[in-house]
């Protein structure tokens, strides 16, 4: 488990200069496989290529196929540390949109246990080991190094992450 400690904020938010690119070369730089997000907070779809997945899939889905293709489609399956990939032509697009980046807990070594609401966080402050803890839109992430296998729902409001799924 991870020592106890306190979530450090970075003073004006996420993207102390407004360049998300800038923030997810850091984070991929320190190992953590990073993911652009749109409107919403979610991945962007797939290109026209792997639209419906009729590219077969990427070989670190739940479902691994052989798909080759460098954008950032996929969802979590196309989150890279790779430096040359993130300021390619292909992904350069999805920067210009981007308002937040995400990172793949799995690949940088970490389970999140996501909270979503009051009643999930006092359950787990009553309930798991102290940790480093980051505030969401809905709750907080608590972050533990290591894996555990991925579940929804394990209790309500309480989800975690590890797995690319």
């Amino acid at each position: 488990m991870t020592p106890h400690c306190k979530a450090r904020r970075l003073a004006g938010g996420n993207h102390p200069d407004g360049n998300p690119l800038r923030t997810a070369l850091a984070l991929a730089a320190a190992g953590a496989p990073i993911l652009p997000l749109r409107a919403g907070k979610v991945p962007f779809g797939n290109c026209r290529t792997c639209k419906a997945n009729a590219c077969g899939g990427r070989p670190n889905m739940k479902a691994a196929g052989p798909c080759q293709c460098p954008s950032p489609c996929h969802a979590w399956a196309a989150a890279t540390t790779d430096p040359h990939l993130l300021t390619s032509l292909v992904w350069a697009s999805v920067w210009r949109e981007a308002v937040a980046v995400a990172y793949h807990p799995g690949g940088a070594g970490l389970t999140v246990v996501d909270l979503d609401n009051t009643a999930a966080v006092a359950w787990a402050r009553e309930t798991l080991p102290a940790t480093r803890t980051v505030r969401t839109t809905r709750g907080e992430h608590w972050l533990y190094q290591g894996g555990m296998p991925s579940a929804n729902a394990v209790r309500p409001g309480i989800d975690i992450k590890y797995l690319m799924q």
